[in-house]
């Protein structure tokens, strides 16, 4: 396998896996739906997506992976770097394939992908180099989708919350720094993947709502590659700065039914990005 990858990320990705697959949220039905009736509507149709082939790329745990298996795709491959997160994929996701690679060295043939999905990923290898590996792989006229979950800091809790753990992220290329938009921006690099794809790309917004429990926060900050690597006592006193937070006036718990352990709700952006491979 081609050692392309992050160096947080592969720490952090590899620290706890468990965590990462209960902690992270999945992605919100509208956003699924709209990819399969919008972005790629051969998944939306039993006959045409019987036909289709389909990648997920730094798959994780295959939490995007098993939103694609109720549309019945004809080859639905996964690729991931991290042998704890393929360990774990191949624990929840049993029926499909997932193999060692990266972006930069995707151990496909070829012109044989209709459709390369990437989620919660692209920020950790967003350069020429990945994007001209899955160019390399899809069909003509076949598809990128990124999507990407984020906590929605119009909320001010949220924010405060974000604030207090995002100043560990060590110059790592978070998704909310935005940097995963230099290759499709900067000159050099844009005259360059312009000749491999239909440019500029499309993007959309999901809004949704997740419910939590205080433990449930923390699982999700621990969840993050950054925060993972921190030490036990770094992790200690970032817990404590969370608790404050959750008990702040603004955050409103609730509990669903009597007697049961207070939730609140944790709000989330869901952004869809994609672009076609030139015929």
């Amino acid at each position: 396998m081609a050692q392309a990858v992050h160096p947080v990320a592969a720490a952090g990705f590899n620290a706890d896996q468990g965590i990462y697959e209960t902690a992270r949220p999945s992605f919100p039905p509208a956003a699924v739906e709209f990819v399969a009736t919008h972005i790629a509507p051969s998944l939306g149709d039993l006959a045409t997506a019987s036909e289709t082939s389909v990648l997920d790329l730094a798959a994780g745990t295959g939490k995007w992976t098993r939103l694609l298996r109720p549309f019945g795709i004809g080859r639905l491959v996964a690729v991931e770097p991290s042998s704890g997160m393929r360990r774990e994929f191949e624990r929840l996701c049993p029926d499909v394939t997932v193999l060692d690679g990266s972006a930069t060295a995707i151990p496909l043939p070829d012109r044989s992908v209709d459709i390369i999905f990437v989620a919660q990923a692209f920020h950790w290898f967003a350069n020429v180099a990945a994007l001209t590996e899955m160019h390399r792989v899809l069909k003509s006229g076949g598809t990128v989708v990124f999507i990407w979950n984020l906590e929605d800091r119009a909320t001010p809790w949220v924010a405060r919350l974000r604030e207090a753990y995002e100043k560990h992220e060590a110059g790592s290329p978070q998704y909310r720094l935005g940097l995963w938009r230099r290759p499709f921006e900067e000159a050099g690099m844009v005259e360059t993947l312009s000749r491999m794809f239909r440019l500029p790309y499309q993007e959309r917004q999901f809004k949704h709502v997740m419910t939590n429990t205080s433990n449930g926060v923390w699982q999700r900050v621990l969840s993050k590659s950054y925060i993972a690597v921190l030490s036990p006592a770094q992790k200690e006193e970032l817990k404590k700065k969370v608790d404050r937070i959750l008990e702040g006036d603004d955050v409103h718990w609730y509990t669903r039914e009597e007697g049961g352990e207070r939730v609140l709700d944790y709000p989330y952006n869901t952004d869809v990005v994609w672009f076609q491979k030139l015929e």
